[in-house]
């Protein structure tokens, strides 16, 4: 499942390494194709997140766990956002494991303006995403939709909450 995104890299301004290789920029073409709708979201979780990652949302201070959690979080998120997530900036360190993605998205009719934090090991594996964003009028109305999508697919995969939040930091 895409997002619907209409990213293009030629469109978005990137900033990093001009040669990289490997398995961190397979990861990252093929982050945009899932984004861009062009792949499936399900496909990257399964080649490119790594089985303990964490991922830290916007929406309150907790991290969750694990991939199964990480693609519940990941779908919702692009049931709620569908095609009007756009990115606009990155930054990617020269080996290529970070990533900082600037991008904006609509949430019933309320803009809102995020980046998405990420971190992948050497095989080009996300380890740990964390989203940050603004406004917080838009931040509260994706949490309301969050609430509404998310619990009932943990549920129907016996993800519990307790299982799947590793910490509070």
């Amino acid at each position: 499942m895409g997002f619907g995104s209409p990213y293009a890299a030629d469109t978005a301004t990137v900033l990093g390494p001009a040669n990289w290789s490997g398995p961190t920029k397979e990861a990252h073409a093929l982050w945009h194709q899932c984004v861009a709708g062009r792949g499936e979201m399900s496909e990257f979780i399964a080649r490119h997140t790594s089985d303990s990652v964490m991922f830290r949302p916007p929406t309150y201070y907790a991290t969750w766990t694990g991939k199964p959690a990480f693609g519940v979080l990941l779908g919702s998120v692009g049931e709620v956002f569908g095609s009007s997530l756009r990115y606009h900036r990155e930054m990617i360190s020269p080996d290529g494991r970070d990533w900082m993605l600037e991008f904006t998205a609509n949430v019933n009719g309320k803009e809102l303006k995020g980046v998405d934090l990420m971190h992948l090991n050497e095989k080009g594996e996300i380890e740990l995403m964390e989203v940050v964003m603004r406004p917080p009028n838009a931040v509260q109305e994706l949490a309301g939709k969050m609430m509404q999508l998310v619990p009932p697919k943990m549920a129907a995969l016996g993800i519990r909450k307790q299982d799947a939040l590793r910490s509070k930091l």
